[in-house]
């Protein structure tokens, strides 16, 4: 990744964007759930999501604009997960979601 293009933004101070998007979680072999996501930043997703998933468990994201972006479970919460991206997002990766 061109890390030239980082938006430099630490991880729980992101800026998030508000969107309303279809994407999936790919938690392993079998394990591939659709998701809305709700916002996007540099640093992760927060995505509704009708299964649990153990926080700290590596996943896979994948949605329109961004090709397959490795992360963990941050969080669980009202049917709601958060995903911490392992890389940041660029600001052109960031622009090609919305």
């Amino acid at each position: 990744m061109n890390k030239t293009n980082a938006v430099p933004l630490d991880d729980r101070r992101s800026r998030r964007a508000d969107v309303r998007l279809p994407a999936t979680i790919d938690a392993g072999p079998g394990r591939v759930y659709p998701v809305i996501v709700h916002n996007v930043s540099a640093h992760g997703v927060m995505a509704e999501l009708a299964v649990q998933l153990v926080p700290g468990r590596p996943v896979t994201v994948v949605m329109a604009g961004l090709e397959k972006t490795a992360g963990r479970v941050a969080w669980l919460r009202d049917g709601h997960v958060g995903i911490a991206f392992a890389e940041p997002l660029t600001l052109d990766q960031i622009n090609a979601i919305l």
